[in-house]
């Protein structure tokens, strides 16, 4: 997948912006499959924003195949096969 969803303004809202950096960073290698991704509120931290705003970008990059939450630990990567 070369392209998450967006609404149609010009920014997408700032969960879909999590999503997007985290789904580059996977898949340009920066984070590898395995890899623990930061906590929600890490994540939070990082863009300024809401535990909740953090988890449903978390929650996205998931839906589309790139992360899977292990109870217990963050988020981890994943790079499905195309």
């Amino acid at each position: 997948m070369s392209e998450l969803p967006h609404d149609d303004d010009d920014q997408p809202p700032l969960y879909v912006e999590i999503c997007q950096f985290y789904f580059r960073q996977i898949t340009e290698g920066a984070i590898r499959p395995g890899e623990l991704l930061p906590a929600a509120h890490r994540v939070a931290e990082k863009h300024e924003t809401s535990i909740s705003t953090a988890r449903r970008g978390l929650k996205l990059l998931a839906k589309i195949g790139f992360a899977q939450l292990v109870p217990g630990y963050p988020y981890i990567a994943l790079h499905p096969e195309p």
